[in-house]
């Protein structure tokens, strides 16, 4: 009997590239969102120290006039920062979803290659069976005749 061939193994290893590469999408696109988090996490630090130290002690006019004009901004950039973050947030969302659809994909074609595997294995130990049988009656009859 000829050896087993999964006629779609291309498709298989296709979706196992394609799993591959979404999930190094899925990589890139969680780096991002950490590094975003991160600027977001120091414009909050800066923002609270740039407070305190608005605070103490005694300030002329115009510098506590460019200090809030100052902090108004960084509030502002704060605003936009926590926006970007919630953008790449969706983006590991919407990755992790693709990871899980050609992870499915993957498995549904690897099934049906065990599925076939098992088929084909039962197959030839059929027929190694019938040769078998074939042979150890081939066997009797030489025996019976002598």
């Amino acid at each position: 009997m000829h050896r087993f061939r999964f006629p779609l193994e291309s498709v298989l290893q296709y979706r196992v590239a394609l799993e591959e590469q979404n999930k190094q999408k899925l990589h890139a696109a969680r780096d991002s969102l950490r590094r975003q988090q991160e600027s977001l996490s120091e414009y909050r630090e800066e923002l609270q120290w740039r407070q305190q130290a608005h605070t103490e002690g005694k300030v002329e006019l115009a510098k506590a006039l460019l200090q809030a004009t100052y902090l108004e901004a960084l509030e502002e950039t704060i605003h936009r920062q926590a926006g970007v973050v919630a953008d790449a947030g969706k983006e590991v969302s919407r990755r992790q979803g693709e990871v899980v659809e050609a992870m499915r994909d993957r498995q549904v074609l690897e099934n049906l290659k065990d599925r076939r595997r098992s088929e084909y294995d039962y197959a030839a130990g059929r027929e190694e069976q019938r040769v078998l049988d074939d042979i150890g009656g081939a066997a009797f009859v030489r025996r019976q005749k002598n």
